[in-house]
C-alpha cells in the first residue's frame, strides 16, 4: 500500500494520536522482492472458536500468573505494541491487555480489516478520537470488562491500520517497537518465503520482545518454531512457553 493512503483525518490531527507517517521511514534493501510476495499471500478463514481463543488466552494467563505479568510488564512498560493480524473485533482483547502491562500505544495491523463484518472503510483508524462511542466491541474481554466503557481501558494512543503485514514492518525503524501475532500461523501465513520475510522483518524491528501465540508445531515449518529458532540465533531469548491441551502453543522472546 502507499503510505500516501494511510490519511489522517483533520479530527485525528486535533488528537493526540499516533503519527504513522512518522513511524513508516525505513526503506527495506528489500523492498521489490517483498511486493512480490505480497502479492501471493492471500488469506484463509479460520474458525470463530479458534479466533477467540487467540484474543483471549493472554489475558487468562497474564491475569492468573504473577510472574508472567511481570515479565510482559517489563518489555511492554512505556512503549507501543504491534499486533499483526489483529482481526476484529477481537483485537479489543489485545489492546485492552496491552494498557494493563503499562504499552503507551497500540496498533493493530490487519489488511482484511473492512472484511470483518464491520463498517470501517478507512485505511486508518485512530479508535479513541474517529469512534468517541464505539464501535470497540471485543469478544471474550472477560467479566471485568463487561460493565465498563471499554474505551477507558485501551492506551490513548490506539489505532488500527489496513495494510499488509510485510509491508508495514517492513517500512519501521530497526529496534522500535514490540510484537505480538496471534494465530496468524492458521489464517495469513501461507507460504514459506512470506513467512520467512516477516519473521526476518520482525527481529530486525523489534525493540525488547515479542509474545506469540499459534498452533503447537514445533517443526522448522511452523511460525512459533521458526520465530523462536530465528530470534535465538539473533540473540533474543526465550523466557516463557507453555503449550495448551487445545493445541496451542504461547511463547515470549526477550531481546
Amino acid at each position: 500500500m502507499d503510505i500516501k493512503g494511510l490519511i489522517i483525518s483533520e479530527k485525528n490531527k486535533m488528537a493526540k494520536i499516533i503519527e504513522l507517517k512518522g513511524l513508516l521511514t525505513y526503506v527495506s534493501p528489500n523492498e521489490e522482492i517483498y511486493k512480490s510476495l505480497m502479492s501471493q499471500e492471500k488469506a484463509r478463514a479460520i474458525s470463530s472458536d479458534l479466533d477467540v481463543e487467540f484474543g483471549c488466552m493472554w489475558g487468562r494467563e497474564v491475569r492468573e500468573n504473577v510472574n508472567l505479568e511481570r515479565m510482559l510488564k517489563e518489555i511492554m512498560g512505556g512503549n507501543t505494541l504491534v499486533d499483526l493480524g489483529c482481526g476484529f473485533p477481537h483485537y479489543l482483547n489485545i489492546a485492552v491487555l496491552a494498557k494493563e502491562l503499562g504499552a503507551k500505544g497500540y496498533i493493530g495491523v490487519d489488511k482484511n480489516m473492512g472484511n470483518m463484518g464491520t463498517k470501517i472503510t478507512a485505511n486508518y483508524v485512530n479508535l479513541k478520537a474517529d469512534f468517541p462511542n464505539g464501535p470497540l466491541r471485543g469478544v471474550g474481554i472477560g467479566e471485568k470488562y463487561s460493565k465498563e466503557d471499554k474505551r477507558t481501558n485501551i492506551p490513548e494512543d490506539s489505532i488500527l491500520v489496513r495494510i499488509d503485514m510485510l509491508d508495514f514492518i517492513s517500512r519501521l525503524p530497526s529496534n522500535s517497537f514490540n510484537f505480538t501475532l496471534n494465530g496468524i500461523d492458521t489464517s495469513i501465513l501461507n507460504t514459506k518465503e512470506y513467512t520467512e520475510a516477516v519473521i526476518k522483518e520482525i527481529i530486525r524491528a523489534t525493540r525488547k520482545g515479542i509474545f506469540s501465540l499459534g498452533l503447537n508445531l514445533d517443526h522448522e515449518s511452523g511460525v512459533i518454531g521458526s520465530l523462536t529458532s530465528e530470534a535465538e540465533k539473533n540473540g533474543f531469548k526465550k523466557i516463557y512457553e507453555k503449550k495448551e491441551r487445545s493445541g496451542l502453543k504461547s511463547v515470549i522472546l526477550r531481546k
